[in-house]
C-alpha cells in the first residue's frame, strides 16, 4: 500500500520528534532498571570541531562563621535536612515511607500564597510535579518550554496545560498533559498530594498542582515541539543556597526564592512559586530567608 508523499512526511516528522535527545542534568535514563544512572563527564566539541570533555569543578565558600563548604558538603547539609523531615531516606532516596511522609506534611501544613486583590477565575490549568529516583537520589523532572512557542517560550516549567472538559479532573488533566509532553503513563504514577491553588498574573487562570511518583522505566521522549529540554534534578540541589537567589514576585515588594542551579537554565515565576510552597511545606529551612514574604504557612 503506497502512502501520499505528505503522509510519509508526516510520519518521518513524528518519529524525529519524539525521538529528541533528553538533557537530563547529570544523568542518563537506565533502560534496563527504574534509575537514572550518573555521569560523570560530558563529551562535546568546541569551535575546531575536537571533542573536549566537560567535568564538574567543585566550587568552595566560606559562610558566616569562617567555615569553608563546597558544593558537595552543601549537598550534604541539604540531604540532611531532607532526611530530618523523612521526607527522603538517609540516603536521599524516595520510597513508599517517605512518600506517605510528604503527603502527610503537604497537608498538615500547606503553604498559601497572599492575594490582596479579589479575583473570580475563568479558566483552569493543571501541572504535575514528578517525582522519580535518580541512581544517587531523588529527584524532580522539569521542561523546558520549546523556544518556538507564542508564550513563555524557553522557560523552565512542570508539565501540564489547560483543563479539557472530557478529562474529568484536574489531576487527570496534570497526568495527560505529562504523558503527551514526555511521554510518561498516567496509570504508572502514585498521588502524593497537592499544592494549594495559585493565579496567573492576570488572576483569571486557577492553576492546580500535583504531586506524584513514578518508577517508569521507559524512556521519556519530548512531545512534538512543545518540550525542548527535560531536567532531572536532584531535591538537594534546589536546598543548595548557592543556587538560590531573592526575586521580587511580579513587580511588588513580596519576595519569593528563584534557582539558578548549575547546568539548569533560570527558574523563576510560576515554577519557581510552586517550588516554594512545596519546599516551605517539607522543610521549613530549606530556603534563604525573605524580609517580605509572599507565602503565609497554615
Amino acid at each position: 500500500m503506497k502512502f501520499p508523499n505528505k503522509a510519509i512526511k508526516n510520519i518521518r516528522l513524528s518519529l524525529r520528534l519524539r525521538t529528541v535527545p533528553n538533557f537530563l542534568v547529570n544523568y542518563s535514563w537506565n533502560q534496563q532498571g527504574i534509575t537514572f544512572l550518573g555521569k560523570n563527564k560530558t563529551k562535546g566539541r568546541n569551535s575546531h570541531g575536537t571533542e573536549r570533555t566537560y567535568t564538574s569543578v567543585a566550587r568552595a565558600k566560606v559562610d558566616s562563621y569562617g567555615q569553608i563548604h563546597t558544593e558537595e558538603s552543601y549537598e550534604q547539609i541539604a540531604l540532611q535536612k531532607l532526611a530530618r523531615e523523612k521526607v527522603v531516606d538517609e540516603h536521599g532516596f524516595l520510597n513508599e515511607k517517605s512518600l506517605e511522609m510528604q503527603a502527610e506534611l503537604l497537608h498538615r501544613r500547606p503553604t498559601h500564597l497572599q492575594y490582596s486583590s479579589p479575583y473570580n477565575p475563568t479558566k483552569f490549568a493543571s501541572v504535575l510535579m514528578p517525582l522519580i529516583n535518580s541512581e544517587h537520589r531523588g529527584c524532580l523532572l522539569l521542561t523546558q518550554r520549546s523556544t518556538y512557542l507564542r508564550s513563555h517560550a524557553g522557560q523552565m516549567c512542570f508539565p501540564g496545560g489547560r483543563v479539557e472538559p472530557s478529562d474529568g479532573s484536574h489531576y487527570y488533566t496534570a497526568l495527560r498533559e505529562t504523558y503527551e509532553e514526555i511521554d510518561l503513563l498516567p496509570n504508572f504514577f502514585t498521588y502524593i498530594n497537592r499544592i494549594p491553588p495559585l493565579l496567573t498574573k492576570d488572576l483569571h487562570t486557577k492553576i492546580h498542582t500535583y504531586v506524584a511518583f513514578t518508577l517508569q522505566n521507559n524512556l521519556p521522549s519530548l512531545g512534538f515541539g512543545e518540550v525542548e529540554k527535560l531536567y532531572c534534578i536532584p531535591l538537594t540541589s534546589f536546598l543548595n543556597p548557592n543556587y538560590q537567589k531573592i526575586a521580587k514576585f511580579r513587580n511588588t515588594n513580596l519576595e519569593y526564592v528563584e534557582f539558578n542551579i548549575k547546568d539548569v537554565p533560570r527558574i523563576w515565576g510560576i515554577t519557581a512559586v510552586i517550588l516554594n510552597m512545596y519546599f516551605r511545606s517539607l522543610c521549613p529551612d530549606s530556603l534563604i530567608p525573605t524580609s517580605n514574604t509572599l507565602f503565609a504557612i497554615c
